[in-house]
């Protein structure tokens, strides 16, 4: 009973995943336009050879009825509803550019004929019109959806008379727009601003290029720019100035060398600030720690120097006269292979014997990594490691039994395999620990 249930089920499926959605499905549900969409796919599908009186009477009367669906939609509308009417007009129009030139079109001339295309886009570009004429205008704003809505008219049907009004829309915006932002411009350039002053400048040439240059913005433009970069870097320099000037430590020197930077980058496009490169690579430099990295622990002491070369507050030497601060790596290392073992074994077979080889091979390694650092800071820090491998072979010889084989379990690695597995987790912790020292080093 159970599996008849389960057939019942897969069967019902099967016809669900299969079943093709209907035009008169999509026309019960209201989707007129996706009802004729679907009988037309259809009817091409079948191609021009096959295609019958009885597919022309269907399609005919679906049309009909779909028309007279969205005729009645306009005769019930007010024409006051402006918005619902033109809605009822594209959907008239989609229907007309669905059905036309196709081999079946010559039997929808009833509908065609009635509704043709440029008809109906001079009827929806005489709603965007009437909206547009609708509109009062107070201000730069009223003019730009004036224009929006004139554009769109055009996009539907061309008529000179409303380009000519899209055209005085548009210019009134743009010219409204371009003497709004060049008052307030003024404004901001008493108040100082140069930079909010900058921005209307390059709003107003971006506005106005369809109309040419609105008076001065350009020259205006390019002259601010320079005032707001100069300054700007002035600024930075200043303050650079005023932190070089009292600067003890090596993390303030760096903040000069910062503001001297910002200043020299300000001003490129104009060339030279002042002596603001020069003052910024020699206060990075006087800013800069002098790390040396030594011991016995070569593979950790690359690690470390390639940890703190891009450091901008520290400079790698290789002397420990030279250095403010030293980092000594010492390295410990341990290795043993006790605890290994071989064992032979016999097992019966029935009447016959044969023998168990178990050989198990172990090994143990252990780093330890001791990091002091002295000079400007100070810290000292143990890192230990230790890994270890095991391996198992059973190895059968004589009559065994036949689901007995020789295998191994586990896996047995190398003194170098263990050095490498101590030093990869050694160093992934110490990348934690040199990024709390550097943050110590930059407040130096």
């Amino acid at each position: 009973m159970i599996r008849i249930i389960i057939a019942g089920l897969l069967m019902f499926l099967l016809v669900s995943c299969s079943h093709e959605r209907t035009f008169q499905e999509a026309y019960a549900e209201g989707s007129y336009i996706e009802s004729i969409n679907l009988l037309a796919i259809k009817i091409e599908e079948k191609s021009e050879a096959n295609f019958k009186q009885t597919d022309a009477a269907q399609l005919r009367q679906l049309v009909t009825e779909v028309m007279n669906k969205y005729e009645n939609e306009l005769a019930n509308t007010t024409k006051t509803n402006d918005e619902q009417r033109q809605e009822t007009y594209e959907k008239l129009l989609e229907l007309n550019q669905r059905l036309s030139d196709h081999f079946y079109s010559s039997e929808l001339a009833f509908f065609l004929d009635k509704y043709p295309s440029e008809r109906l886009k001079q009827n929806i570009a005489n709603f965007y019109t009437q909206q547009a004429n609708a509109i009062p205008t107070n201000s730069a704003g009223d003019y730009e959806k004036k224009a929006a809505l004139y554009k769109k008219s055009l996009d539907r049907y061309y008529d000179k008379n409303i380009e000519k009004a899209y055209i005085h829309a548009d210019t009134k915006y743009r010219q409204l727009v371009a003497q709004t932002l060049y008052n307030l411009a003024k404004q901001e350039i008493r108040r100082g601003d140069y930079n909010a002053a900058v921005a209307c400048f390059r709003t107003i040439i971006d506005i106005y290029k369809p109309l040419g240059h609105y008076k001065d913005t350009e020259k205006l433009a390019h002259y601010y720019e320079k005032k707001a970069i100069s300054q700007e870097a002035f600024n930075s320099y200043s303050e650079g100035e005023k932190i070089a000037k009292n600067a003890t430590r090596s993390y303030q020197y760096r903040q000069a060398a910062t503001n001297y930077q910002h200043a020299a980058n300000t001003y490129a496009k104009y060339g030279n600030y002042r002596d603001s490169e020069q003052k910024a690579r020699d206060y990075a430099n006087k800013g800069k720690i002098r790390l040396y990295v030594t011991g016995n622990a070569n593979s950790f002491s690359n690690f470390v120097e390639d940890y703190f070369k891009n450091d901008d507050a520290i400079i790698l030497v290789y002397n420990s006269s030279d250095s403010d601060i030293t980092i000594n790596l010492s390295e410990d290392e341990r290795y043993s292979e006790d605890g290994g073992s071989v064992t032979n074994d016999t097992k019966k077979n029935g009447e016959k014997e044969y023998n168990l080889r178990t050989e198990t091979l172990v090994n143990n390694y252990s780093l330890n990594l001791s990091i002091n650092i002295f000079g400007l800071i100070g810290y000292y820090d143990k890192f230990l490691a230790e890994k270890s491998s095991r391996q198992v072979k059973y190895t059968y010889t004589g009559d065994k039994p036949s689901y007995e084989f020789d295998r191994t379990d586990g896996n047995y690695y190398s003194r170098s395999e263990l050095r490498q597995q101590a030093e990869d987790e050694i160093k992934s912790r110490l990348s934690n620990y040199f990024s709390r020292v550097s943050s110590a080093i930059h407040q130096l």
